[in-house]
């Protein structure tokens, strides 16, 4: 789903996936990246299909148990995989029952199915504490104020202050034709854009992008709260509700992030698709745009 609606620069994407001679999407909902498949392939939902969870966002370990039949000919990923594999001439490594990998997956951790079928279970009873007793993860074990590592790639050996790029002050010549500072923010109504098109949760929440800028970057742009603005840039445009509110700093405006392009265009139509020097992660809220009101 994320290709499309997460990733930034929505327009180089969409021309990068024109590129591709054959695009596959597997999912069980016509998302905004399926428009620019050749195959989409239905998949099950958690809820359709055996499973094991178990990840750093939660601090238990859980099998997820089918509680309904998958719809029309929905399989799980693993099952694609499997006649792939098939194709290939390694099936017999693919095609065992999903109980066989979750064993596998279970294999060091003293934990078996029959007690995750009695119930969710924490592995760790204790509190987790980061760098126990002053040991941290380096050669030394020590805290490194001097990092050797990141000046054999030429990067500050020291903690520094790094210049955003695509800011006022990093690229001044390009502010000059687009003052404002974009960050996005995320929303009661999508996880990203996951749900952005649950019906129930777009009329308890809202089913309308909104713009949050401060009067006074409205008033010199004569937009008015509630009408229709366009954020836009050299990458792109994204149409909103603005919002004018003292909420928000002058010289900064806030995008909602996880529309959909059946709902008209994501906000990652615009944004930054600069790398991070350290994280390597895009530079989403480091976006220069301004915004024009509706004609």
């Amino acid at each position: 789903m994320g290709v499309l609606t997460q990733l930034p620069n929505t327009n180089m994407v969409k021309k990068a996936l024109k590129k591709v001679p054959f695009v596959v999407v597997a999912d069980n909902l016509m998302t905004s990246t399926t428009l620019y498949a050749d195959l989409v392939l239905p998949v099950t939902t958690i809820f359709e299909d055996v499973s094991l969870m178990a990840g750093v966002r939660s601090h238990y370990i859980q099998l997820m148990e089918k509680a309904v039949e998958p719809v029309g000919e929905a399989k799980p990923d693993y099952w694609i995989f499997a006649r792939l594999a098939e194709r290939f001439g390694f099936g017999e490594v693919f095609n065992q029952p999903i109980e066989h990998y979750i064993e596998n997956c279970l294999a060091e951790t003293g934990i078996t199915i029959e007690q995750l079928r009695k119930g969710p279970i924490k592995p760790v009873d204790a509190p987790w504490i980061p760098f126990k007793d002053g040991i941290f993860r380096t050669p030394t074990k020590k805290a490194h104020f001097f990092i050797e590592e990141w000046q054999k790639k030429d990067f500050a050996p020291i903690v520094t202050y790094m210049q955003v790029k695509e800011s006022p002050k990093g690229s001044p010549e390009l502010a000059q034709k687009y003052p404002l500072m974009a960050v996005q923010r995320k929303l009661a109504r999508s996880i990203h854009s996951s749900h952005g098109m649950n019906e129930w949760i777009l009329e308890v929440q809202r089913n309308q992008p909104n713009l949050l800028i401060h009067p006074d970057d409205a008033a010199s742009r004569n937009i008015r709260n509630g009408e229709w603005a366009i954020a836009f840039n050299h990458r792109g445009e994204h149409r909103a509700l603005a919002v004018v509110t003292r909420q928000i700093k002058r010289g900064v405006i806030c995008l909602d992030n996880g529309w959909w392009e059946q709902q008209g265009g994501s906000s990652s139509h615009v944004t930054n698709d600069l790398i991070e020097v350290l994280g390597t992660g895009h530079c989403c809220n480091s976006t220069l745009v301004d915004v024009r009101a509706e004609a």
